[in-house]
């Protein structure tokens, strides 16, 4: 469907995205450089050009590309290789490089990591996670990732978040 633009105000776009806003809770709340804005005679008509769901894995760059976890008392940092991965090719490099450890499965838009032994992944200055975004960890009201992320039973699982 298509609308025609027969006003003399122009048209405006905005951008909005979940990692930029200010507040999560209750209702997503950004601050706009200026108010939105029509004449009293005009109508507004808003529509949403692209959404990005959570949980669809991006490009690995040097920012988002370290994981850290607490694995029954030992700490493991891993730094992925910058590169384009889907889900399953993440999952697949993280299963090859943490054999016997941790775990990763991914089905239905979601990572589960689990093992045999307690883990949580954490995020500390010398043990960072940066791919919080990446693997679908919650963030809190702020706009902060939450952690550490901790397993539970059964197996020791971690099911990451779908309330981003």
């Amino acid at each position: 469907m298509s609308y025609v633009l027969n006003t003399n105000d122009q048209s405006q776009t905005i951008y909005l995205d979940s990692t930029n806003c200010v507040s999560r809770k209750p209702t997503f709340r950004y601050h706009l450089q200026s108010a939105i804005s029509a004449p009293p005679s005009m109508r507004v008509l808003l529509s949403v050009q692209q959404a990005t769901f959570p949980n669809v894995i991006q490009n690995v760059n040097t920012y988002n590309n370290t994981l850290s976890y607490d694995y029954n008392g030992k700490v493991r940092t891993y730094a992925f290789p910058v590169g384009i991965y889907s889900a399953w090719s993440w999952r697949d490099y993280f299963n090859s490089i943490s054999p016997g450890t941790l775990m990763c499965s991914y089905a239905d838009f979601t990572f589960t990591f689990y093992s045999f032994y307690f883990f949580s992944i954490i995020n500390t200055a010398v043990n960072p996670t940066t791919c919080g975004a990446l693997i679908g960890c919650s963030k809190d009201d702020n706009n902060h990732f939450i952690f550490p992320q901790i397993a539970s039973v059964p197996y020791f699982t971690l099911v990451m978040p779908t309330d981003l």
